[in-house]
């Protein structure tokens, strides 16, 4: 009877012990990221408007990959959303040790959400949001793609994304989109390497543009410019 009732507590105790390992497991941070991977991933219609990647279809005049607008848009919205306050806010005021000691205790899940996968690439991360960062309440805006920046190469297409919050600060990535779905790591990889000539020529691009619809709006409400389908009426009497 007493070798029963051991052998009961060794049971309970494992399905213990089984349940916290199942619940650590579950609830860590890197299994986190490959569950919101999957989660996007499958994401099929967006509701918010401003989720949608401004100027996405750039991205669509070379991309002919497996990954939609909505995942590609959703995507790099979480990244706005979860990934860069939750870094800035771990990493922000640590100093290179300390930065460095954070990548080993967290390299797998930065490697599934980032997709960086040295420590030097994870300091210019951290470096880069520190320095362009003031204000921990980053609310949300918008994205928009940087389509001076597009490039195809054979796995992936590079382009730049704009992240943009409601407090002013404006970041800007350098991004690799995979032409195939993954799970085990993110479809969009993000550096800060970023040239700035490109930036230049995206700024003077938008310029031009928003100066031509300019233009264009003003003639429209021009009250003496012809109207479009009124022009001399004919004279049908003397046909």
């Amino acid at each position: 009877m007493k070798n029963k009732k051991v052998i009961l507590a060794c049971i309970i105790l494992l399905v213990i012990l089984l349940v916290v390992i199942g619940v650590v497991l579950y609830t860590s941070p890197y299994n986190k990221a490959l569950r919101k991977i999957k989660e996007i991933n499958a994401t099929t219609k967006i509701e918010e408007a401003n989720v949608y990647t401004v100027d996405i279809y750039k991205l669509f005049n070379i991309y002919k990959g497996d990954l939609t607008s909505e995942v590609i848009s959703k995507t790099y919205e979480n990244f706005a959303v979860n990934i860069i306050p939750r870094y800035y806010k771990a990493c922000s005021g640590l100093d290179e040790n300390g930065i460095n000691k954070y990548y080993k205790g967290n390299k797998n899940t930065i490697r599934v959400e980032l997709g960086i996968q040295n420590e030097e690439d994870f300091q210019k991360f951290i470096q880069y949001l520190n320095n362009n960062i003031s204000d921990s309440n980053l609310v949300f805006k918008s994205t928009r793609a940087v389509g001076e920046s597009i490039k195809g190469y054979k796995d992936y297409i590079e382009m730049y994304v704009e992240v943009n919050y409601e407090n002013g600060t404006n970041l800007v990535f350098n991004t690799h989109i995979s032409k195939v779905i993954t799970t085990d790591i993110t479809p969009i990889t993000y550096s800060t390497d970023v040239n700035s000539e490109i930036l230049e020529k995206e700024t003077q691009k938008r310029q031009e543009t928003e100066e031509m619809l300019k233009k264009a709006n003003e003639a429209n409400n021009d009250p003496n410019a012809p109207q479009r389908g009124h022009g001399v009426p004919i004279d049908l009497t003397k046909q």
